[in-house]
């Protein structure tokens, strides 16, 4: 009776070194080397943003998902696209900054929130969101997220 052997090669990943881990937003294709004295055998697989990156991408996929878009988690996201035709106003703006202040901890736990301001720009008609938040479990004290919404939707800014 013969043996069959079967050996898969062993992948390592890019960085080894985290704690949180996340697919990149944009949806790149990264090398990943499976023989590292040789160097031949390489993979390709979808590009991972680690620690800080992966908390940035949960927080920017928490505002640009409204509630009901995940099957399994309908409650899951904070749901702006109900300001983003209506006038710029401080009324507005204080309803967007309940929102976000009573959704954004409730659905990244990972986080404190610090600070948060929401800022009518009346000349261009859209709010700038700025956040200041710390990360207790990678001892990150002030890390600031910046967002613009407008008629067009959302924008990010770290």
């Amino acid at each position: 009776m013969a043996n069959v052997n079967i050996v898969f090669p062993k992948v390592e990943q890019v960085n080894t070194n985290f704690t949180y881990s996340d697919l990149h937003l944009d949806l790149q294709m990264q090398q990943l080397v499976t023989n590292e004295s040789a160097k031949r055998m390489q993979q390709q697989d979808v590009a991972a943003d680690y620690d800080l990156g992966a908390i940035r991408n949960s927080i920017i996929n928490i505002f640009l998902t409204s509630p009901g878009d995940k099957l399994l988690n309908p409650e899951f996201g904070i749901d702006l696209r109900d300001y983003l035709f209506l006038s710029v106003s401080d009324t507005v703006a204080s309803s967007i900054y309940d929102d976000i202040y009573n959704n954004i901890t409730r659905f990244e736990p990972r986080i404190v929130l610090d600070k948060l301001r929401v800022i009518p720009d009346y000349d261009n008609q859209q709010y700038t969101i700025n956040m200041s938040i710390s990360i207790p479990s990678l001892r990150v004290n002030e890390y600031i997220l910046n967002l613009y919404l407008n008629s067009e939707g959302y924008v990010a800014f770290a």
